[in-house]
């Protein structure tokens, strides 16, 4: 066994999972811990040494790309293939198979969304819905039926969405599920309630499916729902050839049904059960394992990793005055990274909610920094961004008599903004915060331009529209928490760690923050190098308390700038010390990224009668970078960005030493290209 490859660089416990290829096993796998490799290995080895057939095995996952990498890896093994598929794409080929036989005909159509038949049950109920109501009533329903819920169950548990009570929502699901039946077309939770129906009312056919598959790997079981776990136990039936992996401490799907308590309670419900715990994580070094487990210990499912790498890591804290500062200066630390030759994929911004988006949309736009989004709507594509832009385009002509901000305003309050937000939800709270941000480039319009009205407004839109960048080229990655399990980045940063965000609302049942300390540990943990997190003061306004969560991380902060207190949680946090920058011209305070690489304020520079850079020197070092960046093969942005450009032909250096002030120019690069930028510069001065 030593020889064996299926063995090479495993630790102890690795070893362990992978020779426990017979009976009940329960691995409680870490972030970083190397899960992936212990399954495919183990399953691997059971097929080996002929104590599993290949063709009987089964693999379930909760992603096709999880069961696409197991599939994958058996290959690169030389292993006979394994059925790997995730519990919807099993459940609907059994059903599929079967269905001429114990239903008759050609099985209904799946549909891949509720909305257009929710929407349709709403209005039959004569229940309105907005957009986001309807995805919250949507995803309630979801989770009922994942729950293994009927009506009758669902309404004691006295549950709403926003204003739409219980009662109501039984309404719309009995009226969904009769539109279904009539339409003839199923969804997915109906694939695997059907399945169950078929296998528990059907022993022939259970009999078939039991022979079909003998030994079963379950992964991610922290995730299993109610409604999965039962069909999981039919499948199984009393046998005892099943191994469960997860890890109770990355449990943040239960608004989707999700249960921890299948993984957490096995052994005691299986008492011959193998358990095996891999703490030990390849991913994370100890400045991260650090605040994970500090994080952890306040939680009911405590948490314990062991960092296997050398390396310290590095966790910060920084403290920032609002979102858009945040958003910027994060920018700002993502263009260094990338100049100090960090690779784009391998750095991450991870947000709580979908609509904090929109202000790294637009740094990283000023920046040129190329991102892709998972998870992710672009803030402009979102439908409500769509449809107030529409109504607000549609009335701007019978209201151009109306002040810019105050006719967007208006149109947002049809759309359901108030000046103080009022939301019960995430997706309510989403909704303001997008129009907020619509109303907030209006006003940031008439900040630099008084005079601006609806046609300018359209074009500063079109503009922000249109500057997507290539997700095909090497980019930062833009992401959800929720988006990101699994995944891992060298440098991981996490936004608005503040009370309202993370935990999203502070007021929620203690089960439900429990939820979020796991998020915050999830993000955290998808970092191998450096964790990067930050606090605003104040967001869309209104002001922020730091995150509770934040007592686990200070004590090894790298950065921290104010101490947290938990008696300051539920109350405004204080401001945060900064420098000051000053324009060089009237000695304003500055802090915009492109005041600050010009050392000039915005009204300075807009009022300037005299431009004191030369277009011919700008034109000069973009020519000279395009053909830099050919011949190198690399982004020409990645060698010099537009702004650093900007900041060369204002300044107009005249030595290597004089390149340290210019904005995104470091010494290493100042070393490689310094004296070519010095002679394409003087060579396109004009007196």
């Amino acid at each position: 066994m030593t020889d064996n490859p299926l063995f090479a660089g495993l630790d102890e416990n690795q070893r362990l999972a992978v020779e426990a290829v017979r009976g009940r096993v329960s691995i409680i796998a870490t972030a970083g811990s190397g899960k992936t490799r212990v399954i495919t290995n183990r399953i691997a080895y059971a097929i080996e040494t002929k104590v599993q057939d290949a063709e009987t095995g089964l693999a379930l996952t909760f992603t096709n790309k999880a069961a696409s990498e197991i599939r994958g890896r058996l290959s690169r093994l030389k292993i006979p293939p394994v059925a790997a598929a995730t519990f919807h794409a099993t459940a609907l080929r059994q059903l599929s198979h079967f269905w001429p036989q114990v239903v008759g005909g050609k099985m209904w159509s799946v549909i891949s969304t509720k909305t257009s038949l929710v929407e349709e049950a709403a209005t039959a109920a004569r229940i309105s819905l907005s957009d986001f109501t309807r995805r919250s009533v949507v995803g309630e329903i979801e989770w009922a039926k994942s729950s293994g819920l009927d009506a009758e169950n669902y309404l004691k548990l006295n549950r709403k969405v926003d204003e739409i009570s219980g009662q109501m929502i039984v309404d719309i699901w009995g009226r969904y599920a009769d539109l279904t039946k009539r339409k003839q077309v199923l969804d997915f939770e109906d694939i695997l309630q059907l399945n169950l129906g078929m296998l528990s009312n059907f022993p022939d056919v259970l009999q078939k499916v039991r022979s079909r598959y003998t030994w079963f790997t379950v992964d991610e079981f922290q995730d299993v729902t109610p409604l999965q776990n039962a069909l999981l136990q039919l499948w199984v039936g009393n046998r005892n050839e099943l191994c469960v992996v997860g890890d109770p401490a990355q449990t943040i799907y239960t608004f989707a049904g999700a249960s921890a308590n299948y993984l957490q309670e096995f052994k005691r419900n299986h008492p011959e059960t193998l358990q095996i715990e891999l703490n030990r994580t390849y991913r994370c070094p100890e400045q991260i394992c650090v605040v994970a487990n500090n994080l952890m210990t306040q939680s009911p499912t405590p948490s314990s990793m062991i960092s296997a790498k050398t390396d310290a890591g590095q966790v910060a804290l920084k403290h920032y005055s609002d979102e858009v500062v945040e958003a910027k200066e994060i920018a700002v630390q993502i263009s260094e990274l990338i100049e100090k030759g960090i690779d784009p994929r391998e750095i991450s911004v991870l947000l709580r909610i979908n609509s904090m988006s929109q202000v790294f949309e637009v740094a990283f736009e000023e920046l040129n920094i190329p991102y892709t989004m998972r998870g992710l709507t672009r803030f402009f594509e979102r439908p409500e961004v769509k449809q107030m832009l529409l109504d607000l385009r549609v009335g701007s002509y019978a209201s151009s008599d109306i002040e810019l901000v105050a006719a967007v305003k208006q149109v947002a309050s049809l759309h359901g903004w108030t000046e103080i937000p009022k939301y019960s939800s995430e997706s309510a709270r989403s909704k303001w915060e997008a129009l907020s941000a619509l109303i907030n480039v209006a006003t940031d319009l008439k900040s630099h331009n008084p005079s601006a009205g609806f046609e300018e407004y359209f074009a500063e839109i079109s503009h922000r529209t249109n500057e997507n960048h290539d997700p095909q080229a090497a980019a930062v990655t833009i992401s959800t928490i929720h988006t990101a399990k699994g995944l891992e980045w060298e440098h991981v940063f996490i936004p608005s760690a503040v009370e309202g965000i993370l935990p999203f609302d502070p007021k929620r049942a203690s089960e439900n923050i429990e939820e979020e300390r796991r998020l915050f540990y999830v993000a955290i943990t998808r970092a191998k190098q450096a964790v990067h997190i930050s606090t605003t003061r104040t967001r869309l306004g209104y002001e922020n308390a730091p995150s509770r969560f934040l007592n686990s991380v200070g004590t090894t902060a790298e950065v921290f700038f104010a101490p947290i207190n938990q008696a300051k949680v539920s109350k405004p946090a204080t401001r945060p010390e900064f420098k000051v920058e000053k324009c060089r011209v009237c000695d304003r305070g500055i802090n915009q990224v492109r005041e600050l690489a010009l050392k000039k304020c915005t009204r300075c520079e807009k009022d300037s009668q005299k431009t004191l850079f030369s277009d011919s020197v700008k034109t000069g070092l973009k020519s000279w970078r395009e053909d830099y960046a050919k011949q190198a093969e690399m982004l020409p942005w990645l060698l010099l960005s537009d702004l650093a450009i900007e900041a060369l032909a204002e300044f107009q250096p005249k030595a290597i030493e004089d390149l340290s002030d210019i904005h995104g120019i470091n010494s290493a690069k100042a070393d490689v290209i310094g004296n070519e930028l010095l002679l394409v510069i003087a060579a396109n001065q004009h007196d």
